[in-house]
């Protein structure tokens, strides 16, 4: 019987880097280390410095946005974010479907791809 890809792999959980790897999948997911506080569930605040250059961009950015560097950094990381977590959830739903046998092979893949572009 087929170990299941997901039971081979680590648990996915903040403050680690882990390797994913199923069949032909592979790719490391990170996840960044806070601090854990025993007194305060909140960050009181971060600070975050940036080279010159990176800065002055920042800058021209938020300006032409219409918004300040402070909170163009803010959404910027919330949106990546985001996405990490989406990329996780969607990466975490593949293997799922693998381990299931759901999934499509490389030559009917190409072919579907053939049809798409030749259409």
């Amino acid at each position: 019987m087929r170990e299941s890809a997901a039971a081979s792999l680590p648990r996915l959980t903040k403050g680690n880097s882990r390797t994913i790897r199923s069949g032909r999948i592979s790719g490391t997911v990170c996840f960044p280390v806070l601090p854990h506080c025993r007194f305060s569930r909140t960050f009181k605040g971060m600070e975050v410095h940036f080279s010159p250059d990176v800065e002055t961009r920042l800058q021209q950015v938020a300006s032409a946005n219409g918004k300040d560097a402070e909170q163009l950094v803010k959404d910027t990381v919330a949106r990546m974010l985001d996405n990490q977590a989406s990329f996780i959830a969607g990466v975490q739903k593949g293997i799922a479907q693998a381990d299931r046998g759901e999934f499509v092979e490389h030559k009917d893949v190409l072919n579907r791809i053939d049809r798409l572009f030749h259409s």
